[in-house]
């Protein structure tokens, strides 16, 4: 979700008929009185289609980004009368490797001519499949994609498996990336320890999580004092201009979100389960 204001307000997701194998996106604005579903753009293919991330700025401009039908990260601008798809750039992958797919997960923006959008690509070699973290930026004009770092030890029977799942802009020299890599070298594949990346402007580079936080990372935030937020599952870390640290979560939730609260120095909110819907706040 995304507000430009409290009457221009984007929300995006996915929808299934009861029966279906696939599911396609969809997109509801409010516009302070009424929530109205936007017709967007329809694709083809086999994969579930869905649209995981929204940026408003205000009217006749927004962007989403997620997976399309055909397995490809899926671009859509709002002109103001319609959700168009937007071509998004193909990433190359290792040598030896077969391309197979992209999904942007997240998207923020610092203004309509810098985006970010983050997610992963997939590749095959043999039996093994892998995905490797993606950013893409959008300066206005053409939507490009942006080297960045991958942490996971690749395993020879099994692959890599990465992802970047949230993604905040603070300034043009200062954004930040979040997701997981899964242990597939030793066949378990479960979370294998969280991702955390910086742009300095320049490149992403990786950053150091406080040790023993070994789960995903899911989202992140930032407040307007540079203090930048991150949760993912049983886990908030806060990073506080210098270095992570984690912070104290109340139970064991699942956390899918976080969001700083506009004009305060530390008040973020969190949101996910833990055998029932589960809000940790932050003053």
């Amino acid at each position: 979700m995304s507000a430009a204001s409290a009457t221009d307000v984007w929300a995006v997701g996915s929808q299934n008929k009861t029966g279906f194998k696939h599911t396609d996106p969809i997109a509801a604005h409010y516009d302070g009185t009424t929530w109205t579903i936007v017709p967007t753009p329809a694709t083809t293919g086999g994969s579930k289609s869905i649209l995981f991330g929204v940026v408003d700025f205000g009217g006749a401009d927004a962007w989403a980004v997620g997976r399309s039908e055909g397995n490809r990260a899926l671009i859509e601008h709002w002109n103001g009368t319609a959700w168009t798809i937007v071509p998004a750039p193909v990433p190359s992958v290792p040598a030896g490797e077969t391309f197979v797919g992209t999904t942007l997960n997240a998207i923020s923006a610092r203004s309509a001519t810098d985006i970010w959008a983050v997610g992963l690509t997939q590749s095959a070699k043999g039996t093994a499949s892998n995905s490797y973290t993606l950013t893409m930026h959008y300066n206005g004009t053409a939507w490009t994609i942006v080297p960045s770092p991958n942490p996971a030890v690749r395993s020879p029977l099994n692959g890599v498996q990465q992802s970047l799942n949230g993604v905040v802009e603070i300034s043009a020299n200062d954004a930040w990336a979040v997701g997981n890599t899964v242990d597939t070298v030793s066949g378990a594949f479960q979370p294998n320890g969280p991702i955390a990346m910086h742009w300095n402007g320049t490149a992403w580079s990786s950053a150091t999580v406080p040790a023993g936080v070994t789960t995903r990372l899911a989202a992140v935030s930032a407040n307007a004092s540079g203090t930048v937020w991150a949760d993912g599952d049983g886990t908030i870390l806060r990073f506080n201009g210098v270095s992570w640290a984690t912070e104290t979560v109340p139970g064991t939730p699942i956390l899918k979100g976080i969001a700083s609260v506009p004009g305060t120095a530390t008040e973020a909110f969190a949101g996910g389960s833990a055998a029932g819907p589960y809000v940790a706040h932050h003053q």
